[in-house]
């Protein structure tokens, strides 16, 4: 019988291929890690042997992902040449943004190089560890039209709250800066189609404040795993990135 709590544990499963294609979105500055970067794209910064996001790739190939269209911005280039530098293990799609469109923006951008629906959205400046099979399972079985990978933090200043009721259905986001502990989210979104075909295209949107809030209240869950997980967002998370996917 198919579980609908939401909750997962363990290593990441191996299954496939998984009728399912990916976005990564990969367009971001990376402002509060200029001292450390530069002028380089945050996502291709070297962590261990290679480029991040090109961890994310081989963790989304391990879980059968079936393809991944890139959402590039932001010194583009350096995304393509380390494609060609380090040939990932499944077909990758890069599509270009001209000017800035936001998380959603990019993801209706991208939304065309993609077949399935579901949709699987990563964001590329996080490591999350979800098992693909269970986060899948858990959205088609609620019946949602998007859910929310979260995970369970002690202190959540850095990243807001999401609040959701016994069954993981979202009731509310709660903003950055409170000192308190509960779900953040995980940065691994599914989708359906027609959520992500109704967004305006090449219109600059945020996912996390434009397109979630007004789905509270319609299918909008979230998914409730414990599972490895770390962003490169500050000099601090990026240093802890180092040493972890070094371990690996």
């Amino acid at each position: 019988m198919r579980k609908k709590s939401g909750a997962a544990t363990g290593k990441p499963s191996r299954r496939g291929p998984f009728p399912i294609d990916a976005i990564l979105l990969a367009g971001g500055k990376g402002e509060r890690l200029r001292s450390l970067l530069g002028k380089h794209q945050k996502v291709a910064a070297p962590i261990g042997d290679k480029p991040f996001f090109l961890h994310i790739l081989r963790h989304l190939a391990d879980q059968g992902v079936r393809r991944v269209v890139v959402a590039a911005g932001f010194r583009s280039v350096e995304i393509r040449a380390a494609l060609v530098s380090y040939p990932p293990p499944l077909p990758v799609i890069v599509v270009v943004e001209k000017k800035p469109l936001g998380t959603a923006g990019a993801v209706r951008k991208a939304l065309t190089k993609t077949r399935s629906d579901p949709v699987l959205i990563v964001n590329g400046d996080t490591w999350a560890e979800i098992p693909l099979a269970s986060f899948f399972d858990y959205h088609t079985g609620v019946n949602s039209e998007l859910t929310i990978a979260v995970r369970w933090k002690k202190h959540t200043t850095r990243f807001g709250r999401v609040e959701c009721d016994r069954s993981g259905r979202i009731l509310r986001f709660e903003e950055k800066g409170a000192k308190k502990s509960g779900h953040i989210n995980a940065g691994w979104y599914l989708a359906n189609r027609r959520v992500l075909q109704a967004l305006p295209k090449l219109a600059p949107l945020s996912l996390e404040t434009d397109v979630f809030p007004r789905l509270i209240g319609r299918a909008l869950h979230a998914w409730r795993g414990r599972f490895r997980f770390l962003d490169i967002g500050t000099p601090g998370s990026f240093s802890k990135a180092q040493a972890f996917l070094r371990s690996r």
